[in-house]
Formats: structure tokens, sequence, C-alpha cells
């Protein structure tokens, strides 16, 4: 098993890291490391369980009591080599895992092929050292992913937003450049955060990875030319920006008032 520490020593621009150009070249340049949050430590506990679910009692520990006093500090000391839950949060991913492992149509995507195996190549166009870590593949590139946005109109415009495309695009790509048999869309298993944990598994179309495609072959140019001109300008590029609000905030307040009756009373509001 490779630690994600022994993976980050690998050397190559990942796609975590090389999403952070959308924001600007200032911010992939300049940002401090991202803060492990309790949502990321989570979503990895769920990984674990259900990939590589061996790993689980060797990688993390759980804690039932309040995190304070002398037997919190000692219990954290005693385990400091693990990921401490609580509790709640051990049990929640359990049921998260036991969601994913009891849809069929999730099993299937996993029963062959190989969990968390990186992979390292050189981008042709750019020359540039690239690396990924899928959660799962095959003959398809898997993505397990928990969330709390679910609904699938909501869901899909969260991952435009977290470029979730891009990385199936990039982990396709990777795949394809060191050999591996590509033979099948990817795909996302997506997995509810809260009760009732339902599971929905999102094929993702060719026009889909074309669109994700051309966002991270556009953010690996950008990267050297960055990296050739040593020039890492910010969102607004040293110029001034009109600030443009949404629609509804040009609306005028007193449109559309309407008239309620409170005790009796009659109100406008």
């Amino acid at each position: 098993m490779i630690t994600q520490a022994d993976y980050e020593k690998i050397a190559g621009v990942n796609w975590s890291r090389l999403k952070m150009l959308r924001s600007s070249p200032y911010h992939y340049r300049y940002a401090p490391p991202k803060a492990t949050t309790a949502a990321m430590v989570f979503g990895r506990a769920v990984h674990t369980l259900v990939l590589e679910p061996e790993y689980f009692a060797s990688q993390y520990s759980v804690w039932d009591g309040p995190r304070r006093g002398k037997a919190w500090l000692a219990y954290r000391e005693a385990n400091s080599d693990t990921t401490i839950l609580t509790r709640a949060d051990a049990d929640r991913a359990q049921s998260c895992a036991d969601a994913v492992l009891s849809c069929d149509r999730a099993t299937d995507l996993l029963l062959a092929g190989a969990s968390e195996e990186p992979i390292t190549w050189e981008d042709t166009e750019t020359g540039r050292a690239c690396k990924g870590r899928p959660d799962h593949a095959n003959g398809r590139t898997i993505d397990l992913k928990t969330t709390a946005v679910f609904e699938p109109r909501r869901f899909s415009s969260l991952a435009a937003r977290l470029g979730y495309h891009c990385q199936l695009a990039f982990y396709d790509d990777g795949r394809h450049a060191v050999g591996h048999e590509v033979s099948g869309d990817p795909a996302l298993i997506v997995v509810q955060s809260d009760p009732p944990h339902d599971v929905v598994v999102y094929d993702v179309g060719p026009d889909v990875i074309d669109a994700g495609r051309r966002e991270y072959r556009r953010l690996l140019r950008l990267l050297i030319h960055c990296e050739q001109s040593n020039d890492w300008p910010g969102v607004a590029r040293g110029q001034a920006v009109r600030l443009c609000l949404p629609e509804w905030a040009y609306a005028d307040p007193d449109d559309g008032d309407v008239e309620i009756t409170i005790g009796g009373e009659k109100m406008e509001l």
C-alpha cells in the first residue's frame, strides 16, 4: 500500500494542485497548503472502508468520549499514527460504505481492477510530469464521492464547479499514457454523506470527458507559460474590475408588494 504521504512525494502535478489554476496562477503559486477539513477526513474514511477495508484498522482509530481531559490526551498520544474518528463519524462512514457495497450497480464496477494505485506520466504536449491516483480502475476509471449535495440537478452543478469531469479526463489520459486498457466511459459512485445514504452511479459520457479534457489541457498550457515566464498573475491581472451584481439584486424592492392580514390588520410586505 502507498500512503498519501508517499504519494505526495512523487514528482509531478496532480489534478488537486492543477485545479488551483482555475482561480488564478497566483493562487496556484502562492496559496498555502490546503487545510484538512472534517469533510475530507470523513470522505477518506469512507474511501478506505469501500476500497481498501483491510487497511482501515491500521489507519483509523475511534474515540468514544469527549475530546478533552487527560483520557483524551492520552488516547490521542497513543494513537498519533492513526486518524482518530469520533464514534458518530465512524458509524456514519460505515453506513455510507455499507450503502455503496449494497448497491449492485456500484459493486459491479468495483469487482475487478485495482484501487488507489498511483500512475505517473509525461504529458506529450507540454512535457510536464503528471501523476494521478484513481480511486479505482479496470477498463473504466471510477471515482467515489461522498456529498451532501445529492440530487442529480444540483450534483451536476457541483461536479462542474469542482471539476470532477476534468479529474476523470486527467486520469483517463494518464492511464492511456502508461498503457492501461481504457475500454469504457468513466463513472462516479456518489453516496449521500448523511442518512439515508442513498447511492447514485453516474456514467460520465464522452461529451463530459471532452469538456474536462479541454479544461485540464488549458490549465497545463497555462502552467507551462507561467513557469517559463515566471509570471503568476492574480484574478484581476493588475486591472480594475467592474462589479456586476446578479440579476435579482437589481429588482426594485417596491415592486410586487404583497398585502397580508395579521390579527385583522392589513400589512404590506
